[in-house]
């Protein structure tokens, strides 16, 4: 790491979470020499995935609702597809309780909805009601911006690549 430290950059990013990797690589395309530090010894930030529990059993502890993170701009321009597997699960959160029972959201919104209305079916009708303001604001806002610099990719075609990531 010491070798790192004595070289100068055109910039360096502090934390080496998905946004910070991607902001890293964008610079780097264009021609920068950046450094990428985090505190944690595994980079990937909210991303990471890790084997906490037991053998074979693999925990995203950070962070859920990554909805088609693999159709993002940055995804495509960093050709993550090729290096990267994204498992999307049937099963995105679930509340244990004591007595045995749990609260489960996952993709399908009936599902989800009957897993809510176990619990309160007020709740339930109240997050039906909520989901579709939440889908009506990513179909008129979210999505749009998230797709508006598809072509930026065409920009940073052939650029140079120098990034540096330190733990």
């Amino acid at each position: 790491m010491s070798a790192a430290l004595d070289r100068s950059y055109d910039g360096i990013i502090i934390g080496a979470g998905h946004h910070g990797l991607v902001l890293g690589s964008y610079l780097a395309r264009c021609g920068l020499d950046i450094l990428l530090v985090d505190r944690r010894l595994q980079y990937g930030g909210a991303l990471v995935t890790e084997e906490v529990t037991a053998p074979g059993f693999y925990h995203n502890l950070h962070s859920i609702n990554h909805f088609h993170i693999s159709e993002t701009p940055w995804f495509k321009d960093l050709g993550l597809a090729d290096r990267v597997t994204y498992i999307t699960p049937r099963y995105e959160f679930g509340q244990p309780h004591l007595d045995g029972s749990a609260l489960v959201f996952g993709r399908d919104l009936e599902e989800t909805l009957a897993n809510v209305a176990r619990f309160s079916k007020r709740d339930a009708a109240t997050f039906r009601e909520w989901n579709r303001k939440a889908e009506e604001i990513t179909t008129r806002i979210f999505l749009p911006e998230r797709f508006s610099h598809e072509n930026f990719s065409l920009r940073m075609a052939g650029m140079a690549t120098t990034l540096t990531v330190l733990p």
